[in-house]
């Protein structure tokens, strides 16, 4: 892609600047980046800081795969210190969606890529997401799950909220989740069967997923994907783990 995109460098010199005790102090601010369009061969994830030139940080990111954490500076004499993520499909100027989040020290986004670039039906169209993640270490032998939902139904169907259940409990753990929103619980680390379904129905299966393990003091992303009935991105419950903070 050849467009607009400054160089990496800049921000790698000025990591170094700050890492060899220079006079710049900065503050951190991070972000990373998950496809999850079905319908395009591949995405491009560009980044703009206020006043400062295009960064491209995925090239070419297919469905479901995702980025690194990046790191931002934060501006704390900055009243708003804005940062903007923009979306292309790979290879073009055909630009998706863009969005713009404020910059705070020492929290992180996950930005997401939700719905259809050609939406049928009642089907959502594509859009991008930025959730903040507290990526600290859960208490005791639990784990943090940050359930995203990112499903979406067939065109003549519309995509509805759900409900997330797991196994060990007869009441759903999050209800009503709305497309392209998150909710976050701790659970006791273990082996379980999840299982999303419309909220509100208890015999309306949409995705089953069974036998996964989450682990002691770790942060996973429970991202519910695909189209259904479709057979390139079917439906299915994607576990991303999210990288561990400790200040």
């Amino acid at each position: 892609m050849k467009h607009w995109f400054a160089r990496v460098g800049l921000i790698s010199m000025l990591a170094v600047l700050v890492g060899c005790g220079g006079a710049l102090q900065f503050e951190a601010f991070f972000y990373r980046f998950t496809n999850v369009i079905p319908d395009l061969v591949a995405v491009d994830f560009i980044v703009e800081e206020e006043g400062g030139e295009s960064i491209l940080r995925g090239d070419g990111i297919v469905f479901s795969d995702s980025t690194e954490y990046f790191e931002a500076d934060v501006d704390t004499t900055e009243v708003e210190d804005l940062i903007q993520f923009d979306l292309y499909e790979a290879g073009t100027s055909n630009q998706i969606d863009t969005i713009i989040v404020q910059k705070l020290e020492d929290v992180s986004h996950h930005v997401f890529a939700f719905g259809m670039a050609t939406p049928g039906g009642f089907q959502p169209a594509a859009r991008l997401v930025a959730f903040e993640v507290t990526r600290t270490t859960p208490t005791g032998s639990n784990a943090r799950l940050i359930v995203v939902h990112g499903y979406i139904r067939k065109p003549a169907s519309q995509t509805p909220p759900i409900d997330f259940v797991r196994s060990g409990k007869i009441d759903p753990e999050i209800e009503d989740l709305d497309f392209a929103e998150s909710s976050v619980f701790l659970l006791a680390a273990g082996t379980y069967d999840l299982t999303v379904r419309i909220a509100g129905f208890e015999q309306s299966l949409l995705i089953e997923k069974l036998g996964v393990t989450f682990e002691a003091g770790k942060i996973y992303i429970v991202l519910l994907l695909g189209v259904e009935d479709d057979v390139t991105t079917p439906p299915d419950i994607f576990i991303i783990e999210e990288p561990i903070r400790d200040d």
